[in-house]
């Protein structure tokens, strides 16, 4: 926001607007009274700022809500209103795959309702997408309160609340992550745009990036972060996966006629027909 240029508002046509999110002043330390707080307070609060938008202004009303998996309880808000919602999963379509396995994990219990593994060894939900181990698990967290919110507040609402949309955003690139992307049975995935965020993917699959080790207290030090810059920097092999590899797939996905260049203009154009 402070990076805005003073004039932004009578420059676009995005508004921006803030809705409260019930958390109490003395309570934001409270990671579990603030997952509860914003599930009770913003879907209302954005349901009347929807109707105040539409009751406004007959010929500008919401047709479409984009919104991010991580609320999506606000899913439930636009259904009600018979506004059709688009998700948006900003990170790895790997992870999101792994999100829509949750009931199935829990079910099989390979993971307890605490999101812990119980067995000794990695999740793997297909021979082609790296598995996940205890300590790479998504909602994995240091704190234990934390950890248990994060799973039953995060993670269990992405195929909790998939029944209300079509079509999910995702940082990817189809040719890249065609793995991943079958194990997500519904809705639509629609990779848009490249983010590369799973270490596994960086280091082991795409091998255009190496892991930072942590030493005997748990820090990665600095002489650890600069041997791994200077390899990374000399490495021909690295260079060659980054520049003949993924820039040129990349590239090629995000120009006209690509597939993220696809996906995305059928997105606006289904959007512009609403």
């Amino acid at each position: 926001m402070v990076s805005l240029p003073e004039n932004f508002e009578e420059q676009s046509r995005v508004s921006l607007v803030s809705v409260p999110d019930g958390v109490d002043t003395d309570a934001r330390t409270d990671i579990t009274t603030i997952f509860g707080a914003m599930r009770r307070a913003i879907p209302g609060y954005v349901e009347d700022l929807i109707l105040k938008i539409n009751q406004s202004n007959e010929n500008e009303k919401i047709t479409c809500a984009i919104i991010d998996t991580s609320v999506g309880w606000v899913f439930e808000v636009v259904n009600k209103l018979g506004i059709e919602a688009v998700a948006i999963w900003p990170a790895g379509t790997a992870c999101l795959a792994l999100a829509f396995h949750v009931p199935q994990l829990l079910e099989a219990q390979i993971i307890n309702i605490d999101g812990v593994v119980t067995k000794d060894e990695p999740i793997s939900l297909s021979e082609d997408v790296p598995g996940w181990t205890n300590s790479e698990i998504g909602w994995k967290s240091i704190h234990p309160i934390i950890h248990k919110v994060a799973l039953a507040e995060f993670y269990s609402i992405v195929p909790e609340f998939s029944k209300f949309y079509d079509r999910i955003l995702c940082n990817t690139i189809s040719e890249l992550d065609s793995a991943a992307l079958k194990l997500i049975p519904k809705p639509k995935v629609l990779p848009i745009v490249d983010q590369f965020s799973n270490k596994n993917y960086i280091c082991d699959v795409l091998k255009i990036g190496l892991e930072l080790t942590k030493d005997e207290n748990g820090i990665t030090t600095r002489h650890e972060i600069s041997a791994k810059i200077n390899t990374l920097l000399s490495s021909d092999v690295i260079k060659a996966n980054a520049l003949r590899n993924i820039k040129e797939i990349a590239s090629k996905s995000c120009s006209e006629g690509g597939s993220s260049f696809n996906n995305f203009k059928s997105f606006i154009e289904h959007v512009k027909s609403l």
